[in-house]
C-alpha cells in the first residue's frame, strides 16, 4: 500500500511541474503621473480565454498586481482607483510560458472620462532563464517510441536539456 501511494506521488509530481511551466503570468505596477506608487488600485483582467470569465485583483501597497496561471491569448486590463482616470490596456498577446509586465501611470481626474492605450508592445520577462518545453499530445501519440509502455520519464527524455533522467 505505501509503495502504491509513493508510486503515486512519482507520478503526479512531474505533472504538476510541467503544468506550472505551462502557464502565463501578467503582472506591473500602478503609478500616479508624478511616479509615485498607487496603492488600493482596482484591476481587471479580460479576454475570452479566461476560464470563468473576468479576473479581478488591487495592487499591493507597493503598487504591484499580478495575474497568474493564464492561457496563452489576447488580454486587456483596465486600472481604476477613485478620483483618478480609468485606463485600459487591450490588444495585449500573451505567449506560452511567458510573463508581461504592463505598468499602468493613472492622471487625476477632471472629468469622467476613460482612457484606452493600445498598440504598445509589452515587455517579455527576461529575469528568469527557464526555457519552456511544450510537447502535443499529437506528437506523444505519433511516436513510435514507447508505445505500449510510455512513462514520465519517457517524456521528460524529449524536452532539450534532459539526459538520463538528468537535467
Amino acid at each position: 500500500m505505501r509503495l502504491m501511494a509513493l508510486g503515486l506521488v512519482a507520478w503526479l509530481a512531474p505533472a504538476t511541474f510541467l503544468s506550472a511551466q505551462t502557464r502565463s503570468a501578467i503582472e506591473g505596477t500602478v503609478r500616479d503621473t508624478t511616479g509615485a506608487v498607487l496603492p488600493g488600485v482596482s484591476l481587471r483582467l479580460e479576454s475570452p480565454e479566461l476560464v470563468g470569465g473576468t479576473q479581478e485583483t488591487v495592487s499591493a501597497g507597493d503598487g504591484r498586481y499580478r495575474f497568474t496561471d493564464l492561457l496563452p491569448g489576447t488580454y486587456g486590463v483596465t486600472a481604476s482607483l477613485q478620483g483618478f482616470q480609468v485606463t485600459r490596456r487591450s490588444d495585449l498577446r500573451l505567449l506560452f510560458g511567458t510573463t508581461l509586465t504592463i505598468d499602468f501611470s493613472l492622471s487625476v481626474a477632471t472629468v469622467a472620462e476613460s482612457v484606452e492605450v493600445s498598440g504598445a508592445a509589452p515587455v517579455v520577462d527576461v529575469r528568469t532563464a527557464a526555457a519552456t518545453t511544450k510537447i502535443d499530445e499529437d506528437l506523444l501519440q505519433a511516436l513510435p517510441l514507447f508505445a505500449d509502455r510510455r512513462t514520465a520519464f519517457d517524456v521528460f527524455s524529449l524536452s532539450p536539456g534532459i539526459n538520463g533522467r538528468s537535467a
